[in-house]
């Protein structure tokens, strides 16, 4: 029979795995051949039930075959993470990236609305991206394949840095330092504040971490 549809109308169709339950490869939106084509190509010559397999999506097909898929994590405010699936043109910069991710996620109207996305591998910051960096200079070698990204909102404390501040990566640890753990996150300080000062504000910022612990 011909394989007819409308890509807008139906979900991402998947081949049947030879000799496998299980499903292979996605059918392209515009091909063009016949269900007899399908499982003779890929070995379902048996006579048992001929299957073919469907993934929902939240966009059109077509739309999703122009597309990279981007797997990131929300972090809000109470530090509860989200997993974000973005499809994104494979041209777009950091900012409109975030700009997709934005229609996932619920900001709250006291923050900035600033969101930026961070570089987390071994539960240490390694990277924060600028805006203007290319969509494909973020993808991890296969060496890092425990690389995670995560997008927060910007601290409103954080918007505005002057000459003599900086934002500094901070980690968990336990008993080592090559023991961390929990969600690492980046810390404003000023050229000269001193320990205790630094010390205070964390405690702020963290009410719900005890000074025995910290």
């Amino acid at each position: 029979h011909e394989v007819t549809y409308e890509a807008s109308e139906l979900d991402s169709v998947f081949k049947p795995q030879s000799h496998r339950d299980i499903a292979g490869y996605a059918i392209k939106s515009h091909f063009e051949g016949t269900l007899k084509d399908l499982f003779i190509s890929y070995g379902q010559r048996t006579k048992s039930p001929k299957k073919l397999f469907y993934l929902k999506l939240n966009i059109a097909i077509t739309e999703l075959e122009s597309k990279d898929h981007f797997r990131c994590t929300w972090l809000n405010k109470h530090r509860e993470e989200t997993v974000l699936s973005l499809y994104v043109a494979k041209n777009v910069t950091i900012s409109e990236l975030l700009d997709e991710a934005k229609k996932q996620i619920e900001l709250t109207p006291e923050g900035s609305g600033k969101l930026r996305l961070l570089e987390v591998y071994s539960y240490r910051i390694h990277r924060v991206f600028s805006d203007s960096v290319s969509y494909h200079n973020i993808q991890p070698s296969m060496a890092q394949q425990t690389t995670c990204y995560r997008v927060e909102e910007i601290p409103l404390e954080e918007t505005q840095l002057g000459p003599k501040d900086f934002l500094i990566p901070v980690a968990h640890f336990h008993q080592t330092i090559f023991q961390c753990f929990n969600h690492p996150f980046l810390f404003k300080v000023s050229d000269g504040e001193s320990l205790q000062s630094v010390r205070t504000r964390m405690l702020e910022r963290f009410k719900d971490i005890s000074e025995k612990e910290f």
